[in-house]
C-alpha cells in the first residue's frame, strides 16, 4: 500500500501560514522548488492575508518524504529582507 502525502503537492519547499478567521484561525500554504521562491511566496501570501495577522507556523524541506523543519531559517530569511 502507497503511504499517504503529508501535502497536497510535490514541491520541494512547503509552509504553513496561520492566519485569524472570524471564528478562530485558518491556514494557508506557500510552496516553492527552492527557497526564494518559497519566501516569494509566503511574502505574497501574508500581504494578501495582513488583514488576518498572518505568522508563520512551519516551513519544511521535502515535507513529503524527511519533512525537516526549516521554520527558523525561512524566519530569519524573512527578517533579513
Amino acid at each position: 500500500m502507497k503511504k499517504p502525502n503529508n501535502v497536497p503537492h510535490n514541491c520541494k519547499y512547503h509552509a504553513e501560514i496561520r492566519i485569524e478567521t472570524e471564528r478562530g484561525f485558518n491556514y494557508v500554504t506557500a510552496v516553492g522548488e527552492s527557497i526564494i521562491e518559497l519566501v516569494e511566496d509566503i511574502e505574497m501570501e501574508m500581504k494578501l492575508n495582513e488583514h488576518r495577522q498572518p505568522e508563520l507556523e512551519a516551513a519544511y524541506l521535502n515535507p513529503n518524504t524527511k519533512k525537516v523543519d526549516i521554520t527558523w531559517k525561512i524566519k530569519s530569511l524573512i527578517e533579513g529582507r
